[in-house]
């Protein structure tokens, strides 16, 4: 945490990334993952930060994972306050997309695989940019409540969601 690291990169042997592992690290981050054996990233791993008193950004600019096969599980509020990240993302096998996952982010596409089954509460909240997300849709049994969400405290702010495609939706 408090880094001043400004790019990474990891190998295919990689099978996590810590909860908090790049947690408010607010320099510009660029991170390359070959990915082959990723499994998870945990909670907040680069999750930024807000408080009454506090107030950092992720300084994640840029995450390239050449193979997301296996990643199956993100952590809650792994990409929150990444405003930064705006490359598209692709995880077809990622299973749920947990509560604040890439709340306040930066992302403005998004495709998830035939595997996920939820998208939880707050999960694309506060996205106040265009935003596209295609999902496989074959397993998709739930998407929680304020998943788009663009209310707070009392104001309404611009909901991003350009486009929901849902493949399969039987």
């Amino acid at each position: 945490q408090y880094s001043g690291i400004e790019s990474i990169e990891l190998g295919d042997d990689l099978q996590s990334i810590a909860s908090a592992a790049f947690r408010f690290i607010d320099n510009p981050l660029h991170v390359k993952i070959g990915g082959a054996s990723l499994e998870s990233i945990g909670d907040s791993a680069f999750n930024g930060y807000e408080d009454q008193w506090h107030k950092w950004e992720c300084g994640l600019r840029s995450l390239e994972i050449n193979d997301t096969s296996k990643l199956t599980t993100i952590g809650s509020n792994a990409f929150n306050r990444c405003s930064g990240l705006k490359s598209p993302l692709y995880f077809p096998a990622l299973t749920t997309v947990a509560s604040g996952t890439f709340q306040y982010s930066g992302i403005e596409s998004i495709e998830l695989g035939d595997d996920l089954q939820s998208i939880a509460f707050a999960a694309f909240r506060f996205i106040n940019h265009p935003l596209y997300v295609k999902i496989g849709g074959a397993s998709l049994e739930s998407i929680g409540n304020n998943a788009f969400d663009g209310y707070l405290n009392s104001n309404w702010r611009n909901c991003g969601l350009r486009s929901l495609e849902i493949n399969d939706t039987s």
